[in-house]
């Protein structure tokens, strides 16, 4: 059992008594017996007179008296009091006996025992005290008594109100008056500012009003969730109470949440206030904040006609728009007619576009609002006017699914083909077919709808549209119905190509039970299993393949479905392929394997998976390059050093016609991948250097290349290749002193200290060459190295990086320029060895000296 005193409930109907006999059942007092019988009465309500010797007479007697109290037995609570009960004692159930008393209502014995020292400021349920509940009771005498023993005026309850508020809810004047004689005014209310001013402007209390503006509340100002006295009082209908403010000065364009009171009168309807506010000057255009509804839209907006009517003949603007760019017609066309046939009477124009493009017969066809719809039509609205940005009305039916309004639409003779827009030239059944409307693409295909009739610039038909946007119920009642399965879009697209595309498996396998053509092609020479394999659908694949096209078949005459997922990298796919039956060995249009495509966009993964599958490491392409020459000349790392653990052979040589060939390594230094050069030439330690056709070392190749990075490495891994000579004689130190690079020629000679005097096979020196075609400070240089003051300088790496050799003699290796004269022969180095006109005078010769070299004063070759 609670010991939690019962609290009282504002809106309790019953009375006093029975709220209490509620909480208690009261027995009816024994007749003829004298009071202080009755209090020796035991609990049981037996009629022994004398309480047993057992009996606790003083507990018994405490109960008694909140009882008598509850029960509002006044002289026999006075004669408890006399014999010695005290006031603060609680009773389990009922609580403290002025409690008791309040709850039922019983004024005399409250006043009774207050006079006798009862706790007037204990909190009960709620946080109420006992002149909250006296308040509620409505007896000014007994507040006053409550005050003069102490009450506070000013305690709130958990809702932070106050005696104050309480008396205002009761509409006594006189309850408010003592208490605002007693304190409760506005400097030491502890509510929020207005809350008391607020509810009696709200209850229409005038005398009252009148009171509290007296002790100091403030009538032009907002309570504490923004709404101005005088909007309270338009929202309440209470015309006396507003006149009363307008009159005192509150502005009557000032807002709450940006509504003025003019946009609370349309809200609520009440023309009489409305009338009053206009004539004292309000704004009938006022618009509320960001929302920009002005009052005439408001009263459309809740639908009351009258005031809106009344609005009109103040000239109220019919046609202003909100922040979303309706009217209020726009606003009313998705419900009941009413007030649209309201609007109409007085002159909207139907067939004004929303921001959104849609009239307002559109916004009625979009919702599904039947009855306004046919109120539209009836009232001679434009049947194919706009439902959207570059639609129709049928349209947006159509896109929502609105049977019953396409129906309405079409019976009144909406045509069925038109498209406004013309980019996407959509008709309703393909605007239906994307929307994944059912039972509208029934109706239309019922209504004569064309199944071919193309719906954007793309040239999409709506079964295109139907694959493209995954309806497959849509897919399927437009093949049961006819369409043609292989028709092809403006870029040779068949519906197979886009259900491929998207990777929708259900449809593909429907469209093959139609008897899809999967080897069709598109303008771009793609299957619909190359679509899917180049977008890594891999759902898209595997349906393609069991549903019968060849899974080896990407592009006809250009490459394969598997090539096309080593070139992207799809891993999984490629996986898939070879699951599915796809040969790993199968050569492209340029003699590439899966493996050497792989090697070639460095895809790692995917090579990875290709050589666990078997493919041959080693398969050249029709130019001689493998898979690990193509992963050198592009720099992966990575993918080298896995081509190499699996035993590719970076020996064999990229041929170029019958008297050129390069290997690994020399197409590596090429474009300068350092760490490419060390894994290949680690790959290789303790074996003799690859030559290429012109006997040049890879070193070498590093120096005419300008690949200083490279030539530093070489001499720290293989320093015996600065001794090796090209056919011509040619040291490394010798082309760098030719062709110009200074740190390059530094590092060779701090490396290995030559003999400048030492000729080549045309019978020259490096100091001959220096003097003979080394720029000054290449001259510079070496006259600072013999005399040993250039070794400082060693570690430098300068600016030599090449990038590639350009025009150049193929003997000396020095660059010819574009306007300068050459000897070629068109046998050797697949007819591009070039030679200047000094190695030949120095006895230069091609590769074989039965050809006949051709003299050119310029050409164009090599530049």
């Amino acid at each position: 059992m609670s010991s939690t005193p019962p609290s009282i409930d504002d809106n309790q109907a019953q009375g006093p008594r029975e709220r209490v006999e509620q909480v208690m059942p009261l027995e009816p007092q024994a007749d003829g017996q004298p009071p202080s019988q009755v209090a020796a009465l035991d609990p049981s309500g037996s009629d022994t007179c004398l309480p047993d010797e057992n009996v606790d007479t003083q507990s018994a007697t405490r109960s008694r008296l909140v009882r008598e109290a509850s029960n509002g037995r006044t002289e026999i609570v006075k004669q408890l009091l006399d014999e010695g009960a005290s006031v603060h004692e609680r009773d389990p159930e009922l609580g403290k006996a002025i409690e008791a008393a309040t709850l039922s209502g019983h004024i005399d014995t409250m006043r009774l025992l207050c006079e006798a020292g009862a706790s007037v400021d204990d909190e009960y349920p709620g946080g109420q005290t006992i002149l909250h509940m006296a308040v509620k009771l409505g007896d000014p005498g007994l507040v006053t008594l409550l005050i003069k023993s102490g009450a506070s005026v000013l305690k709130p309850n958990n809702s932070n109100e106050t005696p104050l508020t309480n008396a205002i809810d009761t509409g006594s004047v006189e309850m408010v008056a003592r208490l605002l004689e007693h304190g409760a005014d506005a400097e030491t209310s502890s509510e929020e500012p207005l809350r008391p001013l607020v509810r009696a402007v709200s209850h229409g209390n005038l005398r009252i009003i009148e009171l509290l503006v007296k002790h100091g509340w403030e009538l032009d100002t907002k309570d504490e969730i923004g709404r101005t006295t005088l909007c309270v009082a338009v929202s309440a209908g209470r015309l006396d109470i507003v006149r009363y403010l307008i009159d005192s000065g509150v502005g009557l364009e000032d807002t709450t949440d940006g509504m003025t009171a003019l946009h609370h009168a349309a809200k609520y309807g009440n023309p009489s206030i409305a009338d009053l506010l206009i004539g004292k000057g309000a704004n009938i255009e006022a618009v509320d904040g960001d929302e920009l509804r002005t009052p005439f839209y408001l009263a459309i907006e809740y639908g009351n006609p009258a005031i809106a009517e009344y609005f009109l003949e103040q000239g109220a603007n019919m046609a202003a728009r909100n922040s979303n760019g309706y009217c209020a017609l726009h606003l009313v066309a998705s419900r009941e007619p009413y007030m649209v046939d309201f609007l109409l009477r007085h002159g909207a124009n139907m067939e004004d576009v929303a921001a959104d493009g849609l009239t307002a017969l559109g916004i009625a066809a979009a919702k599904g609002n039947i009855k306004t719809l046919e109120l539209l039509l009836n009232a001679g609205a434009d049947i194919d006017s706009f439902g959207g940005v570059n639609s129709t009305v049928l349209h947006a039916a159509a896109r929502r699914g609105q049977l019953e309004v396409v129906r309405v639409l079409l019976d009144a003779g909406a045509d069925i083909e038109l498209a406004r827009n013309t980019e996407r030239p959509y008709t309703a059944l393909g605007v239906a077919a994307s929307s994944g409307r059912l039972d509208v693409v029934k109706l239309l295909l019922e209504r004569g709808a064309n199944l071919a009739a193309s719906q954007d610039q793309d040239g999409f038909t709506p079964l295109h549209i139907a694959c493209r946007d995954d309806m497959i119920e849509v897919v399927k009642l437009l093949l049961e119905t006819g369409a043609q399965v292989d028709v092809l879009d403006n870029d040779g697209w068949t519906p197979l190509h886009v259900a491929a595309r998207n990777d929708n498996d259900a449809i593909i396998r429907l469209l093959m039970a139609y008897w899809a053509d999967p080897y069709l092609t598109c303008d771009d020479n793609l299957t619909p299993l190359a679509y899917a394999v180049r977008h890594d659908q891999r759902l898209a694949v595997r349906a393609l393949v069991e549903c019968g096209a060849d899974c080896n078949l990407g592009s006809p005459g250009e490459f394969t479905a598997l090539s096309l997922a080593a070139r992207h990298g799809y891993s999984q796919t490629l996986e898939l392929l070879i699951e599915l039956g796809a040969s790993i060995e199968l050569l492209d249009a340029r003699g590439e394997s899966p493996l050497i495509t792989a090697a070639n966009y460095g895809h790692l993964e995917t090579a990875e998976i290709l050589l666990q599958k078997g493919a041959h490491v080693n398969w050249e392409d029709y130019d001689g390059w493998t898979p690990l020459a193509i992963a050198a000349r592009r720099g992966y790392g990575e993918l080298v050093r896995l081509l190499l653990e699996r035993g590719a052979d970076q020996s064999i040589k990229k041929k170029q016609g019958a008297s050129c060939s390069f290997s690994v390594i020399h197409r590596a230094i090429c474009v300068g991948h350092v760490d490419v050069v060390r894994q290949l030439s680690d790959a290789t330690d303790g074996q003799e250097p690859p030559m290429d056709t012109l006997g040049r070392s890879p070193l070498c190749f590093a120096v005419s290349h300008g690949r200083h990075a490279v030539v530093r490495l070489l001499l720290e891994r293989e320093g015996h290749q600065a001794s090796l000579q090209d056919i011509y004689g040619s040291t490394p130190l010798g082309i760098a002193i030719r062709i110009g690079y200074e740190s390059v020629a530094r590092l060779l000679f701090n490396a290995t200290k030559p003999s400048l005097d030492a000729e080549d096979l045309l019978g020259k020196s490096l100091r001959w060459w220096l003097s003979t075609v080394a720029t000054p400070s290449m001259q510079e240089l070496f006259e600072n190295l013999e005399q040993g003051a250039g070794d400082a300088g060693s570690e430098s790496e300068g600016n030599d990086e090449g990038g590639g050799m350009r025009a150049h003699c193929d003997i000396c290796l020095m660059r010819i320029m574009r306007d300068q004269p050459r000897h070629h022969c068109d046998a050797c180095l697949e007819a591009d060895f070039d030679a200047c006109l000094r190695c030949i005078e120095l006895g230069g010769k091609c590769l074989d000296e039965s050809h006949k070299l051709i003299y050119y004063d310029s050409s164009p070759r090599k530049n």
